[in-house]
């Protein structure tokens, strides 16, 4: 799991606009209600791993919404 996250984190670092399209996801699911459907949010599970390696966002951040859903 740890290599998983370092890969991840890796990517990240090597391709920065990954990083804020991720973010701009996540802001999307916690501020917008409507972007919490399988429309726009089609894996509960990939918003996860996003917020694991986030720098911007915490598990804490998106667990209002995330628990709603």
């Amino acid at each position: 799991m740890m290599n998983f996250i370092r890969l991840f984190r890796l990517l990240l670092e090597l391709y920065p606009e990954v990083e804020k399209a991720m973010d701009a996801k996540i802001e999307a699911f916690i501020k917008e209600p409507e972007k919490r459907h399988k429309d726009h949010t089609s894996s509960l599970g990939d918003l996860l791993a996003m917020v694991t390696v986030s720098a911007k966002w915490k598990i804490e951040d998106i667990l209002p919404a995330y628990l709603e859903e």
